[in-house]
């Protein structure tokens, strides 16, 4: 049976792992994506920087998208619900990302992603001492993203 303590240790390693995933992304067009990300979860991301006590500056950070390796979940939520075609088709997430422009299927795969994420972000959010079932349905979640996670061998490279 799966703790809390080591679930939340299993969310923090799938968070790192996405981050440098996410980084890649946002080097492209840093202040662009930065714009995306929700007023909160910038303040907890410029406080994890702050946190980190990282050599560079935050104007260097934001500059150079170097800012992704703080993002909270909820930064990154943010950016996959702005821009869903930059994470899926095995850029970041295996899933694909069907061509039609309004399409059920899209909604379908966007909420297949994020409502998984919606579930780790609550949990780590609550201090609280989860239920079991409550954990068994954050378990299965972060299995679920796990799997649709591209590995960094198998990323696409971004076109430039």
């Amino acid at each position: 049976e799966v703790s809390a303590t080591s679930l939340r240790s299993q969310i923090d390693e799938f968070t790192r792992r996405l981050r440098l995933r996410v980084l890649d992304l946002v080097t492209e067009q840093p202040q662009h994506h930065w714009d995306l990300v929700s007023k909160e979860a910038r303040l907890t991301t410029q406080t994890n920087a702050i946190g980190a006590c990282e050599e560079p500056t935050w104007e260097n950070l934001l500059s150079t998208g170097g800012y992704a390796s703080h993002l909270p979940l909820s930064g990154v939520l943010d950016l996959i619900r702005k821009e869903p075609e930059a994470f899926f088709d095995g850029k970041i997430f295996e899933t694909n990302w069907p061509e039609e422009i309004v399409s059920e299927g899209r909604k379908r795969v966007l909420r297949q992603t994020t409502e998984p994420i919606d579930h780790l972000i609550q949990f780590s959010e609550t201090n609280t001492n989860p239920l079991p079932y409550e954990i068994q349905q954050v378990s299965s979640a972060l299995d679920h993203l796990n799997q649709i996670l591209v590995s960094s061998e198998e990323l696409i490279p971004r076109e430039t």
